[in-house]
């Protein structure tokens, strides 16, 4: 429930509060966040258990194992000061970015500076917390992915469907083209007809019920 948790927290401990900023004002000195007074009042744990964690975790886990570590933590524990974790750890956390970039880019000798690369972890976490209904934004101070990062990477999905072996496809067609059925056959001989003459077109080459028969069929 994010700040509704923590201003719950300062009510079982204020006294003669009147305002938003009396919850969130500490010895004096006051507070962006309730989250922020509930930490300077010492009701929430520091970084150090989830900084532990990260540590070990870096000794045996993929990088991509890590991100999903550092956001599961986001979402389910009380990390008091992500922002702190995310500055100890981001290096760790971003280790295979150049390599994604180079494969997704097609691109073998491309260096990324070390903003761009923490700026791509930034945006790699954001997917993920994206895919579980939150954001970085749910998580402040903790920064965001740059707004035309979007733009600089293009379209992720294209690009993996273009990252393929072709020996390795050209192996599975010899395999799997006498396999196919006569319609299978139909469908491949066309596309591949239009492919080759350089003529686009769209083909809806699943469905149950014979929906893929009568569509093809509309399609030619």
């Amino acid at each position: 429930m994010g700040e509704r948790y923590y201003i719950r927290m300062l009510l079982h401990i204020v006294q003669g509060a009147t305002s938003y900023e009396d919850f969130r004002t500490v010895d004096g000195i006051l507070y962006s966040t309730f989250k922020e007074a509930c930490f300077e009042r010492g009701l929430l744990d520091d970084t150090n258990e989830w900084h532990e964690a990260l540590i070990e975790a870096s000794t045996w886990a993929t990088t991509a194992e890590l991100r999903s570590m550092f956001c599961s933590m986001l979402m389910f524990s009380e990390v008091s000061q992500p922002h702190q974790l995310w500055e100890q750890h981001w290096e760790d956390l971003t280790d295979d970015l150049q390599r994604q970039t180079r494969r997704d880019l097609n691109n073998h000798s491309l260096e990324i500076s070390l903003e761009h690369r923490r700026n791509l972890g930034l945006y790699e976490i954001e997917l993920i917390l994206n895919k579980n209904g939150r954001s970085l934004k749910d998580y402040p101070p903790m920064s965001s992915p740059p707004s035309d990062m979007m733009r600089w990477l293009g379209n992720r999905l294209i690009r993996e469907q273009l990252h393929y072996d072709q020996e390795k496809e050209k192996d599975n067609l010899d395999i799997m083209l006498p396999t196919l059925n006569l319609d299978q056959i139909q469908i491949f001989q066309s596309v591949t007809h239009l492919d080759e003459h350089f003529n686009g077109s769209c083909f809806f080459a699943y469905g149950s019920g014979g929906t893929r028969k009568n569509i093809f069929g509309k399609l030619l």
